[in-house]
C-alpha cells in the first residue's frame, strides 16, 4: 500500500484565442481541431511539457490524430506576447495558480 506524502505540483491548462477569433468556447476549439488539426498553430511551453500533454489528452479524447496537430514550443510569456500580436491563432499555456 502506498500513502501520498505531498503534492509536488499543480498546473491548470489555459486555452486562449484572440478576441476577434470565431472560436468562443472550448467546444468550438475542439471542433476546429477536428475539422483540420493542422490548420492553425497552437503555441505552448516546452515540447513534452504540461502544455503539450494537456493538448494531447484533450485531442485524444476528441479523436483528433495527435500527429496532425501543429504544436509550436515557445515559452509561456513569449506565447502570450505572440497572441497579443496576432501571430498565433491559438495559444495553450499552463500556469501555476494559487
Amino acid at each position: 500500500t502506498l500513502v501520498p506524502l505531498a503534492r509536488l505540483t499543480q498546473e491548470f491548462g489555459v486555452i486562449a484565442v484572440p478576441a476577434d477569433s470565431p472560436i468562443k468556447t472550448p467546444q468550438e476549439f475542439v471542433e476546429a481541431l477536428k475539422k483540420d488539426p493542422a490548420a492553425f498553430a497552437i503555441g505552448g511551453g516546452s515540447a513534452g511539457g504540461i502544455d503539450q500533454i494537456t493538448l494531447g489528452l484533450m485531442s485524444k479524447e476528441a479523436g483528433i490524430p495527435l500527429d496532425k496537430l501543429n504544436y509550436v514550443s515557445v515559452g509561456s510569456s513569449d506565447c502570450t506576447s505572440r497572441l497579443d500580436c496576432g501571430l498565433r491563432q491559438s495559444v495553450q499555456a499552463a500556469r501555476m495558480l494559487r
